[in-house]
């Protein structure tokens, strides 16, 4: 196994966990506003490091 590979599994782990993290956070029991702006951007982070398992790039717009 060479470190990007591990690199990529690792990422597509961790990206599980902001996921369900963030959907956690969007849920009624935590109602502040902070919590539901950091919901989203743990959501948003789980894609980013989801594309980054999937494919390998780094870069999160395609051009």
């Amino acid at each position: 196994m060479n470190r990007k590979l591990i690199y990529r599994i690792l990422a597509a782990l961790l990206g599980l966990v902001f996921l369900i993290a963030g959907v956690f956070l969007l849920t009624p029991i935590f109602d502040t506003f902070l919590n539901k702006l950091n919901g989203v951007i743990f959501i948003l982070l789980a894609l980013y490091l989801a594309r980054y398992s999937l494919t390998g790039k780094e870069k999160f717009f395609i051009r």
